[in-house]
C-alpha cells in the first residue's frame, strides 16, 4: 500500500510540473504558479533553468 501512495504523489508531482511549464510559457508570474501548482520557488527554477 505505501508504495502505491508514493507512486500517486510522484505522479501528483509531475502533472504539477507540466502545468508550471505550460504556465510559465504564458508568462505568468512565478508567486502565482507556486500558488496554483504547490511546487516550491526552487522546483521551479529547475523547470526554468531546463
Amino acid at each position: 500500500m505505501n508504495g502505491r501512495k508514493e507512486g500517486k504523489k510522484e505522479g501528483i508531482k509531475e502533472n504539477s510540473i507540466e502545468i508550471a511549464k505550460k504556465l510559465l510559457k504564458t508568462g505568468m508570474d512565478i508567486e502565482q504558479i507556486k500558488d496554483i501548482t504547490n511546487l516550491t520557488k526552487e522546483e521551479l527554477d529547475k523547470i526554468i533553468e531546463n
